[in-house]
């Protein structure tokens, strides 16, 4: 086989690496004391249209449930890929234009 022949092999042979996301938000937070007064939720989602965006993953330093904290760690990481859009419709540019 040819080392042109060997490239080709190793090259189809190679896992498709994925593209970088479109947008990307990374938030970091060292919170030294929090007090929590009513409970609820919180979150943080991303949106692409038309696109897609997995959910954002939340790291934090200690469980949720309690009501105060101390030197909390929160981590958050969210991407959304954006598909690309349509093709444009050909312009016909075989006319002359001419009214005749």
């Amino acid at each position: 086989m040819s080392i042109m022949g060997l490239i080709l092999v190793a090259q189809a042979a190679a896992p498709a690496v994925a593209a970088p996301p479109d947008i990307e938000i990374h938030a970091h937070a060292d919170i030294r004391s929090v007090q929590i007064r009513s409970q609820g939720q919180a979150q943080l989602t991303l949106h692409a249209e038309p696109g897609d965006a997995p959910p954002v993953e939340v790291v934090r330093s200690a469980p949720p449930g309690a009501t105060k904290y101390r030197n909390l760690r929160i981590d958050l990481h969210g991407f959304a890929r954006l598909k690309p859009p349509p093709p444009i419709a050909a312009i016909d540019t075989t006319t002359t234009g001419d009214p005749q």
